[in-house]
């Protein structure tokens, strides 16, 4: 009888521990590869995710894909942020490249940092660190 207890128990943990998955996206786009060394060009917010746990447990992931939420990498340092979304301004900022090797580790927006990863289609900035979002993005153009 206490074999089933304990394996209730290790059943219900491994659920709970579960990261929450983001629901399919409702709107489509057309998303291109790029240079995996560059982030030079477009980029469209698909995801957003809170960086720190909500009060009814675990982050919140909010699905982008139908609003329009860019990011402009320009080879000036000019990052242009274009949006509909309620949660995002549009404005200009500057932007700086980490690099280390040949690839790009991290990304200075107007000085505040952000840890990256970066591929040939997605771009995705992960603020957690200092209780930040993650953004997560495709390359359009």
């Amino acid at each position: 009888m206490n074999k089933y207890w304990i394996i209730g128990i290790v059943f219900c943990i491994s659920i709970s521990c579960k990261k929450k998955e983001a629901a399919p996206a409702k709107c489509s786009f057309e998303s291109i590869s790029g240079d995996s060394k560059s982030i030079i060009g477009q980029w469209k917010v698909v995801e957003y995710e809170n960086g720190h746990m909500s009060p009814n447990g675990g982050a919140t992931l909010i699905d982008l894909t139908c609003k329009d939420v860019f990011y402009e990498f320009l080879d000036s340092g000019v990052l242009k942020i274009s949006s509909n979304a309620e949660s995002f301004k549009s404005e200009e900022s500057t932007f700086e490249p980490i690099r280390h090797n040949t690839s790009i580790i991290e990304i200075k927006i107007n000085g505040s940092s952000w840890p990256c990863r970066l591929t040939e289609n997605d771009l995705i900035l992960d603020n957690r660190q200092l209780d930040g979002p993650i953004l997560r993005m495709r390359r359009i153009r």
